[in-house]
């Protein structure tokens, strides 16, 4: 499984976080105070680094954890396939001003809270991703369409800003 961050810090941020790094491996510590890191399940990681204005830096840090069997039999690249084929029929229905079958919903929302358990794709959008899930769920419930094709458009704009700092 893999992990990437993505930070833009100034010079003494990114001094800060480096020394923190290097503390955590010295001392065996689990986790990097203050960046979410857990060292202790990496067994390998990079860090790169992009001067952008002034003295801000890009900070990437990207990480493979050791295999912990929790995935079961599906693998992470499995689950998001499905995903995006239940996600795809989601968006057409709510093209068409139709609300999805419950079917396309219930696979959905099961897969998607499965994904949430994944660690390493995204966990500071999870929270957020649930809550928005859960709020589909009991739109789907009043059937008001216009209600449901807002959460669908929220829960794109999610995915799309999620994916594009961890895909």
């Amino acid at each position: 499984m893999k992990t990437k961050s993505i930070w833009t810090l100034s010079r003494n941020e990114t001094g800060r976080f480096l020394r923190s790094l290097a503390t955590a491996i010295e001392s065996g510590e689990e986790e990097v105070a203050g960046f979410g890191i857990h060292l202790a399940e990496l067994i390998k990681f990079k860090i790169k680094f992009t001067q952008l204005a002034g003295d801000a830096l890009e900070v990437k840090f990207s990480g493979r954890f050791a295999s912990t069997g929790e995935e079961d039999d599906e693998s992470y690249s499995k689950l998001k396939k499905r995903m995006q084929v239940y996600w795809r029929g989601i968006r057409q229905s709510a093209a068409q001003g139709e609300i999805p079958s419950q079917e396309m919903i219930t696979v959905f929302l099961a897969d998607a809270r499965r994904m949430t358990t994944y660690a390493g794709y995204g966990d500071p959008y999870y929270p957020v991703f649930l809550e928005v899930c859960q709020r589909l769920e009991e739109v789907l419930a009043t059937g008001d369409t216009a209600k449901v094709h807002a959460v669908i458009e929220e829960l794109d704009g999610l995915k799309k800003t999620c994916h594009a700092r961890y895909k």
